[in-house]
């Protein structure tokens, strides 16, 4: 259905099947382009601890400010398994969140802030 390449180079795919049995049944009010963002432009990456392992990582991706404000919610997260073969990622959930899971996940990843000092 989608895909897009996350910051560090990670192709992640969305497939049409997991959209139409588990995003849109679960989590109607999504938009295609809220995942896209949030892989493509993330605020923070994490390692889901509980459910990784050391060949399959899950991986967590978070953007702030794409959702409306009617939401509630200050995060977008999408969730992705690694493949058993190669190195693509698949999809397995996209939802507003309201914060970061740092009880049961790791930052791998965030965005370089420049320094104002010389």
């Amino acid at each position: 259905m989608l895909s897009a390449t996350d910051p560090t180079g990670r192709l992640i795919v969305l497939s049409q099947q997991t959209w139409d049995e588990h995003i849109i049944r679960y989590h109607s009010d999504v938009v295609p382009d809220w995942i896209v963002m949030a892989v493509e432009e993330p605020d923070i990456i994490t390692r889901d601890t509980l459910n990784s392992t050391s060949r399959r990582p899950v991986l967590c991706y978070y953007k702030c400010n794409v959702l409306p404000a009617a939401y509630g919610h200050d995060l977008m997260k999408v969730i992705a398994t690694k493949r058993r073969r190669g190195q693509v990622f698949d999809v397995d959930s996209a939802y507003p969140a309201h914060h970061v899971k740092l009880s049961q996940e790791e930052v791998i990843w965030t965005p370089i802030t420049p320094s104002t000092s010389d």
